[in-house]
């Protein structure tokens, strides 16, 4: 399985903190992409797989007459033009950037499932959108350990995009992720 971490070195801490109206402190996290290449290949790759396991494709596509890239835009990505496919891939998009955040980030264990069982492309998978499990000593409970489950929302404009996407995190510590274009 081909999951890569690299693209997170675009997401920044910004130092800036937000107070909450309960009085909680809040990260601002700002995801700025660059123009880097392989940084973007091995993105796409780690996305990619979340839909289709490169080992798995040609035998998924087998009798489909599709190539991989016909199969994963016909059949396992949400569309790219027809409603309500972009919408859900810029969600999956954030649910899978806070899965990063919180394996590569904050440590936690997150299972990689929900796009890959997909049964309707243009649909968002039923159920919380993201969970991680940070256990502090392997075979003992401690009452530290923490279930992390994060619903995360996003803005598609469609041909007006705007430059943010927000979402918050709250675990034992929260965090807001916003994403600009550098």
């Amino acid at each position: 399985m081909s999951w890569n971490s690299n693209h997170l070195r675009w997401l920044t801490n910004t130092g800036k903190r937000i107070i909450t109206a309960d009085g909680k402190t809040i990260e601002v996290w700002e995801f700025k992409h660059k123009n880097d290449e392989d940084i973007l290949s091995a993105w796409a790759t780690h996305f990619r797989n979340h839909y289709c396991l490169d080992s798995e494709i040609d035998s998924l596509r087998n009798g489909t007459g599709y190539s991989r890239a016909e199969y994963l835009k016909k059949i396992k990505f949400p569309d790219a033009t027809t409603a309500p496919g972009p919408s859900i891939r810029a969600g999956d998009f954030a649910e899978i950037l806070v899965a990063d955040y919180l394996r590569y980030i904050l440590g936690y264990w997150v299972p990689r499932t929900r796009y890959v069982d997909k049964t309707i492309r243009n649909e968002s998978t039923k159920g919380c959108d993201t969970i991680g499990l940070k256990i502090i000593k392997d075979g003992k409970m401690s009452e530290n350990d923490v279930l992390a489950i994060y619903e995360s929302k996003t803005q598609f404009s469609g041909s007006r995009p705007k430059p943010n996407l927000n979402f918050v995190l709250p675990a034992h510590k929260s965090t807001f992720l916003s994403s600009s274009n550098s």
